[in-house]
């Protein structure tokens, strides 16, 4: 099993678009066989 944790920062101006591609990017990591998403 390999887990991947990680951190991200962004510009007050920016959180809602950095929210938005971070959300997108787990959508479709979410898609590859045996992927599981804890909260």
């Amino acid at each position: 099993m390999i887990g991947v944790l990680t951190h991200h920062w962004a510009k007050a101006d920016k959180i809602d678009e950095a929210r938005q591609l971070l959300d997108r990017n787990g959508e479709a990591q979410s898609h590859a066989p045996g992927f599981v998403r804890e909260p």
